[in-house]
């Protein structure tokens, strides 16, 4: 019923209530949104404690936009790729707001929100953030006339000079906004890679912002409705180190 309830509330035209927020990377990122127009936007650079960072600052943000839980019509979370303990934290957050309120939820890959928050019309945007290891996790995006905001190239992760030759396929030669906490670490290696092509953006670019993954997620619930909150993962990307091993036979 509620999905049905927000559905005819989209389709009207009616303004709705996001709680947005991502923890892919070292900064946690909420914001309550309304039609697309931020009310209130907390973040906090803790990426080892976002499990005790989150829920104070989504209160922090309910009080200055003077909401709350039950006022939120839609959540909106980032998926990743990034850290794997901060999405863990984020998605089991995400649910347990989902069973508490049984709003609907949609989830919204980290770094295409990260583009979103750069991405003007015909401009290339590639959002990487360090993945450890002497690796990124990378994307290419580019904004249509229409405003959509197409993948040229999907999240993968590999290490900085294999990213180049990957992203060299699709940037052709062309000029591109590069944001996220990978081209502070690894811009170096990036630039000498794509020269004056490279368009490095300030800090303030280097994690996703709740205001973009709630434009994000508003975007798909009205493309596709909501996702399935008992289905609903991170995206990896990279394998996880936590693997098991099957004792050898006699």
């Amino acid at each position: 019923m509620l999905r049905t309830i927000l559905h005819e509330r989209v389709y009207n035209g009616a303004p709705v209530l996001v709680l947005a927020f991502d923890t892919a990377t070292q900064a946690a990122n909420v914001a309550v949104v309304r039609d697309g127009k931020l009310l209130a936007e907390r973040e906090s650079q803790v990426r080892a404690q976002h499990g005790e960072s989150l829920l104070p600052l989504m209160q922090s943000c309910f009080r200055e936009a003077n909401v709350s839980l039950e006022d939120i019509e839609l959540l909106a979370v980032g998926t990743g790729p990034g850290s794997f303990t901060g999405l863990r934290i984020g998605l089991a957050t995400a649910k347990g707001l989902w069973l508490a309120k049984r709003m609907p939820i949609v989830g919204v890959g980290s770094l295409r929100a990260l583009a979103a928050s750069v991405a003007d019309q015909g401009t290339l945007v590639v959002p990487t953030f360090d993945a450890f290891k002497g690796e990124v996790f990378a994307a290419v995006y580019e904004r249509a006339a229409d405003g959509t905001l197409n993948e040229l190239l999907a999240p993968f992760y590999a290490v900085p000079a294999r990213a180049n030759e990957e992203l060299a396929h699709v940037l052709a030669g062309r000029r591109a906004n590069w944001v996220g906490d990978g081209v502070r670490k690894y811009g170096d290696a990036f630039a000498a890679a794509f020269g004056k092509t490279m368009i490095s953006l300030e800090p303030t670019f280097d994690s996703p912002r709740g205001l973009f993954v709630a434009r994000e997620g508003l975007a798909r619930f009205q493309a596709s409705g909501a996702d399935d909150a008992a289905t609903l993962e991170p995206v990896y990307v990279r394998p996880s180190d936590a693997t098991f091993s099957l004792p050898a036979k006699n």
